[in-house]
């Protein structure tokens, strides 16, 4: 059986591009597709439909596929109907991609084939993809541009809560507990505490900032959630986690940025004052800071504050 050509080189997370002959043009992610990956996913995808005839998405590279990599085919779609540009998908299989592009229904926009191979060597379809009528998708394709603008774990947690029932139509509500450094973030269960079923998932697991939490599908109406929820729970889960990670790790950022500026600045300032008792009392570097030092010490008061009235001229020592 003919197979996808995946590049040579071990690759993490990535996109590469090649082009087999003119007006075709090969676009092969592989690793993940996530809140970080999807805009280089994206222009490369933008770039081979504008410059060729047939572009052909090979996806057999992939172990994760995001909302927002869904978002990236939606918006590549789009593209492709502009320019009439004929777009194909191959490499899907069973896996993760598969089952994501099912749940959100996005497969029936695109030709798909089982190996880039066969994605080349195949005529026009019956219908291209501009001619493939619109379909109503499931609310992960608008959550997934939503949670690219999500700039707080507040913010995350309430477009996900508002998002849920779009994407699992069995749940009647979703409640969220996260913690991170420290900090602890949680929506409200549902009212009526007599849910009928409960699915409890895991958010960022294996996180590496330390971060963990679980989101909660609560369903009260009578009767169960079906399989199909869950499918669709658990890639909510998955998005809910990757935005998260990327909110936690931003300000985690941030936090560290201002906590170096903070220390350049007291570095300075003690500096500063270690120059003024050297001048003034004629000693050297060592000395000035042991007598910093034992005024912070005995009048317990950081000495960066000690350093800066000093400097300011508000104190003396």
């Amino acid at each position: 059986m003919a197979t996808s050509r995946r590049p040579v080189a071990p690759c993490r997370s990535g996109v590469g591009l090649r082009r087999p002959c003119p007006g075709v043009a090969v676009v092969m992610p592989c690793g993940e597709i996530d809140l970080a990956t999807a805009p280089r996913f994206l222009k490369t995808l933008v770039d081979a439909v504008d410059s060729a005839e047939r572009v052909v998405v090979d996806l057999g590279g992939l172990t994760f596929f995001s909302s927002a990599g869904v978002w990236a085919l939606m918006r590549l779609r789009d593209r492709a109907r502009a320019g009439a540009c004929d777009v194909r998908l191959a490499g899907l299989g069973d896996g993760v991609v598969g089952r994501v592009l099912a749940i959100a229904r996005v497969q029936a926009l695109f030709t798909v084939h089982e190996t880039v191979e066969d994605a080349l060597a195949a005529g026009e379809p019956p219908g291209t993809a501009a001619d493939v009528p619109d379909e109503p998708l499931t609310g992960l394709v608008g959550l997934a541009r939503d949670l690219l603008d999500a700039s707080t774990v507040d913010d995350v947690l309430a477009r996900i809560v508002t998002a849920a029932p779009g994407v699992v139509p069995g749940a009647d509500h979703v409640s969220m507990s996260v913690h991170a450094d420290g900090e602890s973030w949680r929506t409200p269960a549902p009212a009526d505490p007599r849910a009928r079923s409960v699915l409890s998932l895991e958010l960022l697991r294996r996180s590496r900032i330390g971060a963990f939490g679980t989101l909660d599908v609560h369903r009260i109406r009578p009767g169960d959630l079906e399989p199909v929820d869950l499918d669709r729970a658990v890639v909510l889960a998955a998005h809910t986690s990757i935005a998260l990670a990327a909110v936690l790790a931003r300000t985690a950022g941030e936090r560290e940025k201002a906590q170096l500026r903070r220390a350049i600045r007291s570095r300075d300032v003690i500096g500063q004052a270690k120059g003024l008792l050297m001048e003034r009392r004629g000693i050297g570097e060592d000395e000035a800071f042991a007598i910093l030092r034992g005024a912070s010490q005995s009048l317990n008061v950081k000495l960066a504050v000690i350093a800066e009235s000093l400097a300011n001229g508000e104190t003396d020592i």
